[in-house]
């Protein structure tokens, strides 16, 4: 009878062991049946805030997996492709156009192992008034995502998609398009516009060729009278050949501003070349201040010379039009600057150096963007040309004289 029960104790409890392993197991159960709906509705929230996302977003989005199927696409990427809900979204290649159509499927290739940016055209389906088919400009750029795992075949992290962001650029692309067409219509009018000043420069040395001649035969005609006439008529005829002569040197100047409009021409184009000549510098001085201060009855004028200039310079090989053009402008100031003063003092002054720049003017600064020329100190005697202007005007600012080389300041 004591076996009897004993044998019921132990079935008993085997049997409330087995009832509370049941329960465990069947909260556990529910533990995970719980555990699964909540990261369900985990994800699925997570899919929902993607797609709306996506769904909103101003750029065309879309997901590829690594065998180049594409398996996702947001609406503005459908839009600006062509394609509709119902088709498949690997024929985006048929959008493209087949021009473009190559090297788009080569960067989609490689958005695999790198990323990429490229632009492309998709077709629109519409034509222009000529006929031309319509295109969307497109901006893409694309880079692949990797999981953590190896792959076998390649010993790499392995490739699980890869995803891209499409913009529309047509806009900026019509507006490069018009500036580009501005640029070369605004080219061609420049090359327009320059060969009219060419062509109308060249005309205009006719007519002062024709003056200077006038000139010369009118001094011709006078400097036989010069011995000729009495005392009383003899200043007459000086002060008509002294005028004759400031004549000749403004048509000279006329003539040499017709050919810097020329020059001009040629500097643009890159057709430039120095005149070099032996010439003399204190000439070409005098021949400035006869032309521009004679004119000038009340400037107190002078020109001279420094001792180093008198040891170094007698003939010089330079461009004497580019001189005188240079001292011609700085003279011209000098008369506009002391117009008004009580007293009109203008110094030329002729100096010069071996060294470059002048170690006697610390001042002078060595320009890099100047150029040198391939003519420049080729002779013997190498020397430096420093020509000065002084007058006793108005002055400038510092401010201002920075802006002394800035055009028409």
């Amino acid at each position: 009878m004591a076996n009897g029960r004993a044998a019921a104790e132990l079935h008993l409890e085997e049997k409330q062991r087995a009832e509370y392993l049941a329960a465990i197991n069947r909260q556990k159960a529910r533990e995970l049946e719980l555990a699964l709906e909540r990261k369900t509705q985990e994800l699925k929230e997570a899919e929902l805030k993607f797609t709306t996302a996506f769904g909103i977003s101003p750029v065309g989005i879309w997901i590829a997996r690594p065998d180049g199927h594409v398996e996702f696409a947001n609406e503005v990427y459908r839009n600006w492709s062509g394609l509709g809900d119902e088709d498949n979204l690997d024929n985006w290649v048929d959008k493209v156009h087949p021009d473009d159509l190559v090297a788009v499927q080569a960067q989609f290739r490689l958005c695999f192992q790198t990323k990429v940016k490229h632009e492309f055209r998709f077709l629109t389906g519409e034509t222009d008034e000529s006929g031309v088919p319509a295109v969307r400009w497109i901006e893409g750029i694309a880079q692949a995502a990797v999981g953590p795992n190896i792959d076998p075949e390649t010993g790499e992290l392995e490739i699980l998609f890869a995803t891209g962001a499409l913009t529309d650029v047509t806009l900026r692309k019509h507006a490069e398009a018009f500036q580009a067409r501005r640029a070369d219509d605004n080219l061609a009018m420049r090359r327009q516009l320059e060969d009219f000043v060419d062509y109308a420069s060249h005309e205009h040395r006719t007519p002062l060729f024709g003056m200077g001649m006038a000139i010369q035969s009118l001094k011709d005609h006078l400097q036989p009278l010069k011995s000729s006439q009495e005392a009383s008529q003899l200043q007459a005829v000086e002060s008509a050949l002294h005028d004759a002569d400031i004549v000749s040197l403004c048509i000279s100047h006329m003539q040499r501003l017709a050919d810097d409009i020329l020059l001009l021409s040629k500097l643009d184009r890159d057709m430039l070349v120095m005149a070099m000549a032996p010439c003399q510098p204190i000439q070409i001085a005098r021949d400035v201040a006869k032309m521009v201060i004679a004119a000038e009855r009340d400037v107190e004028y002078a020109l001279n010379t420094s001792p180093q200039y008198d040891k170094l310079v007698e003939w010089i090989s330079i461009d004497p039009q580019r001189v005188a053009q240079v001292l011609l402008n700085l003279v011209n100031n000098s008369i506009k600057f002391t117009r008004n003063r009580p007293s009109r003092k203008i110094k030329i002054y002729l100096d010069a150096s071996l060294t470059k720049p002048p170690s006697s003017y610390p001042e002078f600064r060595q320009d890099e963007t100047v150029a040198t020329t391939t003519t420049e100190l080729q002779g013997s005697d190498p020397v430096v040309l420093i020509v000065s202007v002084e007058d006793n005007g108005i002055g400038m600012e510092k401010a201002e004289a920075k802006k002394l080389f800035q055009r028409f300041q």
